[in-house]
C-alpha cells in the first residue's frame, strides 16, 4: 500500500506536470490535436508562454514556503532551470512565425512585462538576457501605429481594456488643497494609466513620456492650457503643436482640410515674410517717390 504523498510533494508534483506539459507543448510544435482542424497554433503558443512565466513565479514561490524541505528546494531549482530552458525556445518561435503574431502582440508583451518584474531579474542572468531577446523580437513584429484606429481613422478601434483604464483615468481625485506629495501621486497614477492604455492599443508607450519639449514655452503643446474646441486646441500655435499633431503621430489619418490647416501653419513663417518683403519694397517705392517730389519741387525754386 503506497503512502499518501505530503502537501508540499503534491504541490511539487502538479509543478513537474504543468513543466511537462509545457515541454509537450513545443514537441508537439502547438498542434492540439483535441482540436484538430480548429486547433489554432499561435493561440496556442501564448498560452504555453503565459503559463511558463506563471509556472516559473509558481516554483519560486513554492520554494520559500516554510514547509519545504532543502531536498526539495533542491528539485525544485532543477525544475525552474528545466522552465528556464523553454524561453529560449520561445523568442525562436516568435523569430520564425515573424509578423503573423502581430495579432497577438499585446498579450506576449504583457507576459514579457509581467516576467520582467519578478525581483530576480539582471541583466547577466537567464531571465534577463530573456526579456532583451524577446522584446526585441515583439518590437520586428509590432502593429503599426494605425492598426489601432478604425477603417477611416477617424476613431480608435473598441477595445474594452482602455474603456477600464478611461474610467479609472476620469476616477482619479486632484484636490488644490493637498499636499505636494499627493500632486506627485496624482501625476504618477496618470502617467502609468496612459502607459497602459498605449500599451492596450499597441501604440507607442514613449509617447507618454512628456520629454523636455513640454517645458519649453516655445514647444510645450497647446492642448494642456488651450480650451477644447478652440483652434490652437485642434492646430496648435506656431512652433507648438496641437491635439492634431500628437494624433496624427500615433497613426491617425487626418483629412484632407485638417492636413491643409496644419500644411499652413509650417508654411506661415514663409507668407510672413513675403508680407514683409512686400511691405519692405512698398516702403522703398514710396519713399523713392517722396524724394522724386521733394527733387521737384527744389527745381522749380530755382528755376524763378
Amino acid at each position: 500500500m503506497t503512502e499518501n504523498p505530503t502537501p508540499q510533494r503534491r504541490r511539487f508534483n502538479d509543478l513537474v506536470a504543468a513543466v511537462d506539459n509545457l515541454e509537450a507543448a513545443f514537441s508537439k510544435q502547438f498542434k492540439d490535436e483535441k482540436k484538430k482542424g480548429d486547433a489554432n497554433p499561435d493561440a496556442y503558443f501564448l498560452w504555453t508562454y503565459e503559463s511558463i512565466v506563471d509556472t516559473l513565479d509558481r516554483i519560486t514561490r513554492e520554494k520559500w514556503k516554510d514547509d519545504v524541505d532543502s531536498d526539495l528546494k533542491d528539485k525544485l531549482d532543477n525544475l525552474f532551470t528545466g522552465a528556464l530552458g523553454l524561453l529560449p525556445k520561445s523568442v525562436e518561435y516568435v523569430r520564425k512565425t515573424g509578423p503573423r503574431l502581430g495579432r497577438l502582440h499585446k498579450e506576449l508583451l504583457a507576459a514579457m512585462l509581467l516576467l520582467a518584474g519578478r525581483a530576480d531579474v539582471t541583466t547577466a542572468n537567464e531571465l534577463g538576457q530573456h526579456i532583451a531577446a524577446m522584446a526585441d523580437q515583439l518590437f520586428r513584429i509590432k502593429p503599426p501605429p494605425r492598426a489601432a484606429w478604425n477603417k477611416d481613422t477617424k476613431d480608435l478601434n473598441q477595445c474594452d481594456e482602455l474603456e477600464g483604464i478611461f474610467q479609472a483615468f476620469l476616477a482619479l481625485k486632484k484636490d488644490p488643497h493637498n499636499k505636494q506629495t499627493d500632486h506627485e501621486l496624482y501625476v504618477t497614477e496618470s502617467y502609468q494609466l496612459l502607459g497602459r492604455a498605449l500599451r492596450a492599443l499597441s501604440l507607442p508607450e514613449h509617447q507618454a513620456y512628456p520629454g523636455d519639449e513640454f517645458f519649453k514655452n516655445e514647444s510645450r503643446p497647446t492642448f494642456v492650457e488651450y480650451p477644447y474646441g478652440s483652434n490652437e486646441f485642434f492646430y496648435g500655435r506656431g512652433t507648438r503643436p496641437g491635439i492634431l499633431h500628437i494624433k496624427s503621430r500615433l497613426g491617425a489619418r487626418l483629412t484632407a482640410e485638417e492636413r491643409k490647416i496644419l500644411h499652413g501653419d509650417k508654411e506661415q513663417p514663409k507668407e510672413e515674410k513675403k508680407v514683409k518683403k512686400e511691405k519692405v519694397g512698398a516702403a522703398k517705392k514710396e519713399a523713392n517717390r517722396k524724394r522724386g517730389l521733394q527733387g521737384s519741387s527744389t527745381n522749380k525754386g530755382e528755376g524763378k
